[in-house]
């Protein structure tokens, strides 16, 4: 498997999002950034790397620093002439792992360089009939191009509020329960590809048995992931057990952290496995730390596999979802060119690809 370093790859992923963040309207010309040190933070990575990103911008002209100021966006940057798109999803903490920005590419400026993106971001506890119902109402008032839906929460009843707009709408990934037949425009992944791409990379190494973790409980993707994780281990002859807190039967006051404490011995006592895929989790250490306390040493006597974040001596699922972009754009733009021919369910096969690599500890800053 490859190495990779990660301080590089970084730097030119934050540079994308508040490329993006510019291009979007998120960040208007001659509006100041957030300090360094709060960038930083924010986005989870060192102050080194958030310095690195503000070069790459300068050399593109898209903001200029200010000796004991601060860092503005240039304020003769214009953008005009664009489609303008809303996307209606899900609060996340850290955009580097933003499914919908990774999977549609958005901070790809070369692609959707004709389309402004605008973002409405819902915290989860405000994804009720009230306010989603509020949330369509100031979307209406802007009279977008299209709108973007991406709420792995969103069931058949909140559905319903998304119809009959006076513009298209377009639902992202295998999130949406009971609702996926029903909806006239949606575009997802090959949720089966993604399964057997992870459960490859285990097998490749040896591993016979596969356990998969998963923060995300009862939504369409789980149920997806699960039935396409069972019958690639019978093809394969191997192990196979799903955990996700749905399985756990933990109290609701209980904190997230705890959470996967409990995920994590249960699965380390009950199923001894050689070899954990974890899906949608972020701050892996905690993981590891609980690894190491039943004795099971990381990448040797267990294998750890994650597409989340990176840490020393787990196995990163880098995904390339370029291809998958490319006709997702086409599909989007198709839709407002045509508004009244709707694109229906689109499972776009075959155009993700992933490359393992094997984080060294001296490569993580």
């Amino acid at each position: 498997m490859d190495k990779i370093i990660r301080k590089e790859t970084q730097s030119g992923q934050v540079a994308q999002i508040i490329e993006r963040q510019i291009s979007m309207g998120e960040l208007h010309a001659g509006e100041q950034l957030p300090s360094l040190r709060k960038l930083a933070q924010s986005l989870g990575v060192s102050l080194q790397v958030v310095k690195s990103a503000v070069i790459i911008l300068e050399n593109k002209s898209l903001i200029i620093s200010r000796n004991r100021v601060g860092i503005f966006v240039n304020p003769k940057l214009v953008t005009t002439g664009r489609k303008n798109v809303m996307i209606l999803s899900s609060f996340c903490k850290n955009p580097l792992n933003d499914y919908t920005n990774l999977l549609l590419s958005l901070f790809d400026e070369n692609l959707w360089q004709n389309i402004k993106f605008t973002r409405c971001t819902i915290p989860r506890e405000y994804i009720t009939p009230v306010g989603l119902r509020y949330e369509i109402g100031l979307i209406r008032k802007t009279n977008p191009d299209c709108l973007i839906v991406a709420i792995p929460q969103l069931d058949r009843g909140l559905a319903e509020l998304l119809k009959d707009l006076p513009f298209p709408v377009v639902f992202i990934g295998d999130f949406h329960k009971g609702i996926i037949e029903e909806v006239d425009n949606q575009i997802v992944e090959n949720t089966a590809e993604r399964v057997q791409a992870m459960m490859d990379v285990a097998i490749s190494q040896g591993r016979r048995r596969i356990v998969m973790l998963a923060g995300l409980a009862d939504v369409h993707y789980i149920h997806l992931l699960k039935k396409a994780g069972k019958e690639y281990a019978a093809k394969k002859d191997v192990f196979f057990q799903y955990f996700s807190y749905a399985d756990l039967k933990c109290n609701e006051t209980e904190t997230i952290m705890q959470h996967r404490k409990e995920a994590m011995h249960s699965l380390l006592q009950d199923t001894q496995p050689d070899a954990v895929i974890i899906e949608s989790f972020h701050e892996i250490d905690l993981f590891v730390k609980i690894f190491n306390e039943h004795s099971q040493k990381v990448s040797n006597d267990l294998m750890v596999i994650t597409s989340s974040e990176m840490h020393p001596g787990l196995t990163y699922i880098k995904y390339d979802y370029s291809e998958f972009s490319k006709k997702a754009y086409e599909l989007i733009n198709s839709l407002m060119e045509m508004p009244d021919k709707n694109i229906g369910h689109k499972t776009l096969s075959g155009l993700i690809t992933c490359m393992p690599l094997v984080i060294e500890s001296k490569h993580i800053k």
